[in-house]
């Protein structure tokens, strides 16, 4: 048994349910492969990061496939891995999941297309 409730200071639950959602993200340029990545964790530990995150993923013009970029616990997430080639535009997608005691969970957020500018 829980010590909350043997000591009967449990909370009101707050209806949310990690299991069938997905993180709402944005992505902000800044200029020099600077991107800022909003997020809400709702009640979640925070997000991984998949420059492909919440988990965080991220993908970069030439990558196959999304990778893990990084876990995040405050908003927002700053990516600042330098462009691919200097002075050159470079296309990165982003999407992110929820993150629980170090396990992903939820639904994967929608993609996140930024444009970076040099």
């Amino acid at each position: 048994m829980a010590l909350g409730s043997v000591l009967d200071i449990i909370g009101p639950d707050d209806g949310i349910d990690l299991n069938s959602r997905q993180p709402d993200i944005t992505g902000t340029d800044h200029a020099g492969g600077e991107i800022e990545i909003g997020f809400k964790k709702l009640t979640s530990d925070g997000v991984n990061m998949n420059p492909e995150s919440f988990r965080g993923y991220s993908k970069r013009d030439g990558d196959a496939d999304f990778v893990f970029l990084a876990r995040d616990t405050q908003t927002p997430y700053m990516d600042n891995r330098p462009l691919l080639v200097p002075a050159k535009p470079e296309i990165r997608e982003y999407k992110a999941v929820f993150v629980v005691s170090d396990q992903e969970i939820g639904i994967f957020s929608h993609e996140v297309v930024v444009n970076c500018a040099p």
